[in-house]
């Protein structure tokens, strides 16, 4: 009998589903390798949190980030304010000051996570940070005033995060669900 506890891929129980219901199948085996080492000479990708205001300011004088190493970035197109983080407890403590202020009610708030080469980081334009997260590159129309975040930042706090706060799954932003898929949790206090 074959063990089906997650020692074998999604794909090795897919299959075997596939044959138990006697329908035809070309099965594609590999020897994959698992004993990879890193490029020495490549900077090791560094996971990143986001802070994402969007709002009408050109200036976001009323916001200060806590950490002194958040890199910032503004695009004025978009009229979007990005603060990347190392940490992510303190992406979510600034986000919580956003909201806590007048100038926040105005604002759309997203937090996001990402995994970007730190020697690059200064040398991206602001398009290439916008894709590199999916609340920045699709813009979800959330709410004003309100902390939304990405599933990949839900997934991150949830694993390395000892906070009582939690995130309530909110859907799809409406209007953009079929071009461009964003599914957006709701922070709850």
């Amino acid at each position: 009998p074959t063990i089906q506890d997650g020692r074998n891929g999604t794909s090795v129980g897919n299959l075997h589903r596939w044959q138990s219901r006697k329908l035809s199948y070309v099965e594609h085996t590999a020897d994959w390798k698992t004993n990879i080492k890193p490029d020495a000479d490549d900077p090791t990708p560094d996971g990143v949190y986001l802070l994402a205001i969007e709002c009408e300011k050109n200036e976001t004088q009323w916001f200060k980030p806590t950490p002194a190493d958040v890199v910032y970035f503004y695009d004025q197109k978009t009229s979007l304010h990005l603060y990347i983080y190392n940490d992510l407890d303190a992406a979510l403590d600034d986000a919580c000051k956003i909201v806590g202020c007048k100038e926040g009610h105005a604002a759309r708030i997203w937090l996001d996570a990402g995994v970007i080469h730190p020697e690059t980081l200064s040398e991206k334009g602001i398009s290439q940070i916008r894709d590199a997260f999916v609340t920045t590159k699709c813009m979800p129309a959330t709410e004003l005033g309100q902390i939304t975040a990405s599933d990949l930042f839900v997934g991150a706090f949830h694993m390395i995060s000892n906070r009582n706060d939690h995130f309530e799954y909110a859907g799809f932003a409406t209007t953009r669900e079929k071009l461009e898929p964003c599914p957006i949790h709701l922070l709850c206090p």
